[in-house]
């Protein structure tokens, strides 16, 4: 078998041209769904957002938001840019957060709208998206 030399993002984004309208993303059990050219512009939005945070190429987003749509948008925009990402659980404890964003550098950390995570808990460096 052989792979492409492509990044994975590159291929998805990609896939957005050719299959537009078709479902990319499906939830279980809410029966959620994103077509290919809805997670390509939903990508684009997000790394826009990120740049806008100063994040750069190279750079690490941490996030911590459960397996949903958003973790692929939040994956792809960090792609876009060139950044990546560095996930943890959700339900982290704070000493646990505080040594991942640490030893990661991140300059952002990205959680759900409904996270008991506080951006003020982590100092003024985090931006909580």
């Amino acid at each position: 078998m052989e792979y492409s030399k492509e990044l994975f993002s590159t291929q998805i984004l990609e896939a957005a041209r050719n299959f537009g309208g078709d479902v990319a993303l499906k939830t279980w059990p809410e029966g959620k769904s994103m077509s290919f050219e809805e997670l390509r512009k939903n990508a684009y939005k997000f790394s826009k957002l990120l740049q806008s945070y100063d994040v750069n190429k190279g750079e690490i987003v941490c996030v911590a938001i459960p397996n949903s749509i958003e973790y692929v948008i939040t994956f792809l925009g960090c792609a876009i840019i060139g950044g990546a990402i560095a996930g943890f659980s959700p339900q982290s404890k704070k000493e646990e957060i505080s040594t991942y964003l640490s030893r990661t550098k991140a300059k952002v950390l990205v959680v759900s709208e409904d996270s008991e995570i506080q951006h003020d808990s982590y100092g003024p460096k985090f931006k909580v998206l």
